[in-house]
């Protein structure tokens, strides 16, 4: 089953997509990689080239300059994991997926087919909502392609939820391995593609995931109930807590549920921390206690069992209620 980018933040379900390979599926463009050249059977479907290598002018009306986002953001995410954990490839198999852009008109969302290895991005509602391709969201589908072929994180419920929380980290990882100055990290997601005419529904914030009027802060019993791109709010205010600590910083405000008082170990520790813990202690149906447990062996295996960063990550847990 495809997963996607997610919902708007008021709990709405996702915009209805169009079945791949029946009606109603647009393409104007696609990208190519994986083992097959159409694996989803997406109607119009074609590569995207150039007679003089310069693709697009960097302006959205330009079909060329969206595909070449996509590209760049997928060739950013694969960087990342290959230089920062010696991954081969998404899947570690040193497999590239098939990428297609323009999947639409009025297609606000981005989905991921672990079986195929494709990733759709869709161009927006045309009015307030852009494409889906700034960094962090192709980079949060990349993410996807590290999981759902592995079979990590992929039950219903709490699993789901960290699986979505796992791209949004990647996601925001791979922004800081970039490090645009033009489009400086941070800690949020899909501030890039709404305008400023409406609330937005796509955006997401690590600092304080409530922000966005539907996230949990706080951990509890119902998370797992809820739509899975706002119950992985939790894991994503964890590892914001992980990296940069509570309170006041470059990044944000944020709070903890316990009144507690965290000092971050930086982004760097609580990316490798993260990484190992989802590819050699989560399975398909790691739950929010079971992720403490795998962090604070990952960070045990990289640090020491008396380390700062497995009293860091205990401390993180802690302030999020999972105990």
């Amino acid at each position: 089953m495809p997963v996607c980018y997610g919902e708007g933040p008021q709990g709405r379900q996702p915009e209805e997509v169009p079945p791949p390979g029946r009606d109603g599926g647009q393409v104007g463009g696609g990208g190519q990689g994986g083992d097959k050249a159409n694996p989803l059977g997406i109607p119009g479907a074609a590569p995207v080239v150039s007679q003089d290598n310069n693709f697009g002018t960097g302006k959205e009306a330009d079909r060329a300059t969206v595909a070449a986002d996509v590209q760049f953001g997928a060739a950013q995410a694969w960087d990342y994991f290959q230089k920062r954990f010696g991954l081969n490839g998404f899947s570690g198999n040193g497999r590239g997926p098939t990428l297609y852009a323009h999947y639409g008109p009025q297609i606000t969302n981005a989905l991921t087919d672990g079986e195929s290895f494709t990733v759709i991005f869709g161009d927006g509602d045309g009015k307030s909502v852009g494409p889906f391709t700034p960094l962090d969201v192709v980079a949060h589908e990349m993410g996807h392609l590290v999981t759902l072929p592995n079979n990590i994180l992929t039950e219903q419920g709490e699993p789901t939820a960290l699986n979505e929380s796992t791209s949004d980290i990647f996601g925001t990882m791979t922004e800081f391995f970039t490090n645009n100055r033009n489009d400086p990290p941070n800690f949020l997601l899909g501030e890039d593609m709404e305008d400023g005419s409406q609330k937005r529904k796509f955006e997401r914030f690590m600092d304080r995931p409530s922000r966005d009027g539907a996230s949990p802060d706080c951990f509890s019993p119902e998370v797992g109930k809820l739509d899975p791109h706002t119950g992985g709010g939790v894991s994503n205010h964890f590892f914001f807590l992980l990296a940069n600590g509570s309170g006041k910083s470059k990044f944000g405000n944020s709070p903890t549920c316990d009144k507690s008082q965290v000092k971050g170990i930086g982004a760097k520790a609580a990316e490798q921390i993260w990484f190992r813990a989802v590819t050699t202690y989560f399975t398909s149906n790691t739950g929010f206690l079971d992720a403490r447990k795998g962090t604070l062996q990952a960070a045990a295996d990289l640090f020491g069992k008396d380390s700062t960063e497995v009293k860091t990550v205990t401390q993180a847990w802690d302030a999020v209620n999972v105990k």
